[in-house]
């Protein structure tokens, strides 16, 4: 058991607000843990039917998108254990306030995040298209790191979810949690595989705030994966998405005998986890989570700006060299079976810094 659940303070850590996805909450969850390693205190996450707090322009605090009645009172404790199984020594515990959450979540230093949202976190040149915000590998490589030990440290699936895991990772991936074996105990080569994160729904509609950039189109991915492909014979895609028009295209324009999604899904272009009516809500959260979890046992991951794509790197560090962040045009990591993409990136971008730079010199 953790050191902190030896703690005599305890804090309790609520749904923060109705308008959190379901990586938004953890990753919040997991800096108020980190603010108990700091302070000496108990962490007890309790997501109950209610958010704690709500964002300026929202009325009503609303509930909390991925709680049922019928599961039990704690939405966090159907996906997860406990992080700690004694019992609390301080019964009726505080909580941080609403403004003090959105502190850690924003501000300070220490907390973990999952892309240019932060304060002090390096900005976007340009405030309407993340693509010209620059990848910042040292940036990155420092949170993913201190989110891969919190995970690893505080996060333990409930049994229910890792056989489903195991069952998928069979179907989807071709291949269990370790290596595949013949019955002599002779390990089989693995078919290499893509992870794929295409964000649809909610993406973009909060440039401002939130920093999470524009939508980043599957057509954009297209170049990687007929790369990856080429340079894999026997490799195959895993794509996870929430939008049916990303889904639809990924159908129609690429290679389907190699391509692999779960299809018995909840997809909207609305944001899911705030659609499909209440009695959906546990699937709501379960299905996001075992994407997540797919992803991080790809060999290799394209993704944009979003929490799915980073609690899949913090599940499996090894991602973070194997992976290509689409949000950025400048910095981004480039695979070793994908070096014309980046010869190509680079010469459009000459291009068009050319066209500005001769546009400003018309304009002067």
């Amino acid at each position: 058991m953790a050191a902190v659940c030896f703690n005599r303070r305890t804090l309790k850590v609520p749904y923060h607000n109705k308008a959190d996805g379901f990586m938004a909450a953890l990753v919040l969850a997991l800096n108020q843990v980190k603010f108990c390693e700091i302070h000496y205190c108990r962490p007890s996450i309790e997501w109950g039917p209610f958010p704690s707090c709500k964002y300026a322009g929202v009325r009503y605090p609303g509930r909390t998108p991925f709680f049922e009645k019928a599961r039990g009172p704690n939405a966090f404790e159907y996906y997860f254990r406990p992080l700690c199984e004694n019992p609390p020594s301080q019964l009726a515990a505080p909580k941080l306030t609403c403004e003090q959450r959105e502190q850690v979540h924003r501000v300070l230093p220490w907390a973990v995040r999952t892309y240019y949202y932060g304060r002090n976190d390096p900005q976007s040149s340009s405030p309407t298209n993340g693509s010209w915000a620059e990848f910042n590998e040292q940036w990155y490589r420092k949170q993913r790191t201190e989110g891969a030990r919190l995970v690893s440290k505080y996060l333990r699936l409930q049994p229910s979810i890792e056989a489903r895991l195991e069952q998928l990772s069979v179907s989807l991936l071709g291949r269990a949690g370790g290596p595949s074996r013949r019955p002599n105990g002779v390990t089989l080569p693995r078919s290499p595989t893509l992870g794929v994160h295409l964000r649809g729904t909610d993406k973009g509609k909060y440039i401002q705030t939130a920093g999470s950039g524009r939508q980043v189109l599957p057509s954009e991915y297209i170049p990687y994966v007929h790369a990856f492909l080429e340079a894999h014979p026997n490799g195959s895609v895993f794509v996870a998405t929430d939008s049916p028009s990303f889904l639809s295209e990924v159908q129609e324009r690429w290679p389907q005998s190699r391509v692999r999604y779960q299809r018995e899904v909840l997809r909207m272009e609305t944001n899911i986890a705030f659609s499909a009516g209440k009695h959906s809500n546990y699937r709501k959260g379960e299905e996001v989570l075992l994407d997540m979890l797919l992803l991080s046992r790809c060999d290799f991951l394209l993704h944009a700006a979003s929490g799915v794509a980073e609690f899949a790197i913090y599940f499996n560090p090894k991602l973070h060299h194997n992976s290509v962040h689409l949000q950025y045009t400048l910095g981004r990591q480039e695979p070793s079976w994908a070096p014309t993409i980046k010869l190509r990136a680079e010469s459009k971008l000459r291009k068009r810094r050319k066209k500005r730079h001769r546009k400003q010199s018309m304009d002067e």
